[in-house]
């Protein structure tokens, strides 16, 4: 939306005097008003999505009636020129049939408390089935609140973090990361590049070949 604001100019005659006349007045200075228009200013507007269902939805097809956790994150991802927040409405347990669609958007998880809300890798499917809970891409930056990460099983070479695959800009707090398994990392990889922040969380029987909690390549505070 473009704006215009007055820019002022000042001007005055010019005082003429004569050796008959008396000296001419000068009359009060007057202004006049010029609009300049300013460049256009877009503003950026948080959207926020509700979950309200404990259902996944793996082929992709909208549950009627019904917003998942996978189709939250789908529409954050396809509107990336705005941040996303994302919450629940339900509690209890999300089993994941396949991966979610890694996080590439300014987006804040905001789960009702680790006791209250898990995401996980649904246990009874096949190992050979491997998939992080959550990725979250270069360039992204996600913030995961008061979540039970668990079950996550990923092994890809020497990377994979079962929990969380971060290589943009994460941070958890308040969230607990349980029975998650990875070639390096078994609850968090951050990779090379990631930066990520973890407060007030809790790590147990998470393992990997290397750093069972969290193995970092990047920036870890």
């Amino acid at each position: 939306m473009s704006r215009c604001e007055p820019k002022v100019r000042w001007w005055s005659a010019t005082t003429r005097s004569l050796s008959r006349f008396a000296p001419a007045r000068r009359p009060h200075a007057r202004r006049r008003l010029r609009l300049e228009c300013l460049e256009d200013r877009t503003m950026l507007s948080t959207i926020a999505l509700s979950v309200n269902t404990l259902l996944d939805d793996p082929t992709g097809v909208p549950i009627s009636g019904y917003t998942t956790l996978r189709d939250a994150i789908t529409q954050a991802d396809f509107d990336t020129a705005n941040p996303y927040v994302i919450t629940f409405a339900v509690t209890g347990t999300i089993d994941l049939n396949s991966p979610l669609p890694d996080l590439n958007n300014n987006i804040d998880i905001e789960g009702p408390g680790a006791a209250d809300l898990t995401v996980q890798r649904d246990p009874n499917l096949s190992p050979y089935s491997a998939f992080s809970v959550f990725t979250v891409n270069s360039g992204a930056t996600v913030s995961l609140f008061g979540l039970t990460i668990s079950g996550g099983y990923y092994y890809n070479g020497i990377i994979g973090g079962g929990g969380l695959n971060n290589s943009g800009a994460a941070t958890v707090s308040d969230s607990v990361f349980s029975n998650d398994s990875g070639g390096y990392g078994g609850a968090i990889d951050n990779q090379s590049g990631g930066t990520l922040k973890v407060t007030d969380s809790t790590f147990s029987n998470n393992n990997a070949d290397g750093g069972g909690g969290i193995f970092n390549w990047g920036t870890t505070t």
